[in-house]
């Protein structure tokens, strides 16, 4: 696809604050009892790809990919990022989109305006320090 284009612009403290997230909603939302391994690929890190790509998060049972999940922030929901967005949703495998709650209609604007399809729209906010992801009606 188009490796290496897209490359979110965080400060440091966002890019931290990105990578916890990653790593927290890959346990609470891709944490499976059947055998899929889930990788993280946070700050440019390269631990699993799909076709030379690396979204946030990759899901693999016996050597497919079976789910991906992108993690944007406050900063990174916007057309740069969607050129992405799209990309992954060429993929032949589940597409999730993490976003935060204050930011749900700017992201169903740019997939409605990109027409981007994704698997599932979800919103995350923390309540009490705690990490509240909740699915969104597309």
């Amino acid at each position: 696809m188009l490796e290496g284009l897209f490359i979110a612009k965080r400060t440091s403290l966002s890019q931290q604050e990105h990578d916890k997230l990653v790593s927290e909603i890959a346990k609470a939302r891709f944490s499976y009892t059947d055998g899929t391994k889930t990788y993280t690929n946070p700050d440019g890190e390269k631990n699993c790809s799909m076709d030379n790509e690396y979204p946030d998060i990759v899901a693999v049972k016996d050597k497919t990919v079976v789910a991906i999940g992108e993690v944007e922030t406050e900063e990174t929901v916007n057309e740069e990022e969607a050129k992405q967005w799209i990309s992954y949703a060429a993929f032949k495998t589940n597409f999730y989109l993490y976003v935060p709650k204050p930011k749900v209609s700017d992201a169903m604007n740019l997939m409605k305006s990109k027409k981007i399809g994704v698997t599932g729209l979800r919103s995350y906010e923390y309540v009490d320090d705690k990490l509240v992801v909740t699915d969104i009606q597309i």
